[in-house]
Formats: C-alpha cells, sequence, structure tokens
C-alpha cells in the first residue's frame, strides 16, 4: 500500500528498550516521499515535550505498522498543528484505568480524540485503535524490523476514519 498525500496515520516505530517496546507518533503525510511526524518526545525520563518533526516512512528503519485512522480532507496540516501543540502532556482521566502514566501512546490517544472532536477523522474509540489495533500490527511485526527480516504493514483501521 503507497501513501497519498493527506492521509493521516497512527504509527508505531520499534525502539532499542525491547522488543515489546514501540513510539508512537500521529503521521500526516505530505507527499509521496515525506510526511509530518507528531509526538510526545520523551527529551529524559518521564519528561515530554511536543515535537513535529519530518520524517520518510518509507525509509525508517524502525517503523513496524501505520494505521490508516483517516485524511485531511478540507483541513490542513496546520490546524492538526494547533490541535495537537494545546494537548496537556499529561495522563487524562480517561485513561488512568488503562496506562498507569503519561507516554507517547497516551498523547497519540489523544490526538486522535481530539481529532475526532474537531471533525477532521471520525473513531468513537481512541483506545481500540491504539492499545488494540495498532499494538497487535506493532507487536506481530516488531520482532522482523529489530532483526532486520521484516518491513512496515500499513493497514486500514476498522475503528476510525
Amino acid at each position: 500500500m503507497a501513501f497519498s498525500t493527506g492521509e493521516i496515520y497512527a504509527t508505531a516505530f520499534t525502539t532499542t528498550v525491547k522488543e515489546s517496546s514501540f513510539h508512537y507518533t500521529l503521521s500526516i503525510i505530505q507527499s509521496e516521499h515525506s510526511a509530518k511526524r507528531i509526538h510526545a518526545k520523551e527529551v529524559f525520563p518521564g519528561h515530554f515535550a511536543f515535537e513535529v518533526m519530518e520524517e520518510v516512512l518509507q525509509k525508517d528503519m524502525t517503523l513496524c505498522a501505520a494505521l490508516h485512522i483517516g485524511n485531511l480532507g478540507t483541513h490542513t496540516l496546520e490546524e492538526v498543528i494547533r490541535i495537537c501543540i494545546d494537548i496537556p502532556l499529561t495522563l487524562p482521566e480517561c485513561d488512568k484505568e488503562v496506562d498507569e502514566r503519561f507516554r507517547c501512546r497516551v498523547f497519540l490517544k489523544q490526538c486522535i480524540r481530539a481529532l475526532d472532536e474537531a471533525g477532521i477523522i471520525k473513531c468513537a474509540d481512541a483506545d481500540a485503535v491504539v492499545n488494540g489495533e495498532l499494538k497487535t500490527c506493532a507487536k506481530e511485526n516488531g520482532p522482523g524490523i529489530l532483526d532486520g527480516s521484516g518491513k512496515f504493514v500499513v493497514k486500514k483501521s476498522n475503528i476510525s476514519s
């Protein structure tokens, strides 16, 4: 599956911490070869900063799963950034039963909820998208990415559009 301009993905990247550990981000496709990664970057243990960075998903050696969750449509990258930059880098009440602390995965869920609320995507259950669909794809594909035998997978969410 090729990436197309304006598509919105929930993405998971392998980390060197452990086999089942992933970095979760929101990726907005800018062209056939570039995307903007919107994420909460852990600058040192337990401390996060909002970051937007350019990336080439197809060439990223740590990308293990990309889940298509919607399209920009008439909206812009700048709108998405304005929405996401205002998300507090703290654990929200709605995630306290699932996540014991704030992390990039929580930030991705909050981004999805905010984009749903803004009418950019439709997603009734951000937790099912991130902790269900995306995490499952990442866990299945992660070992192959780490040992160099695999390639990232791209899927369409059954929950978000």
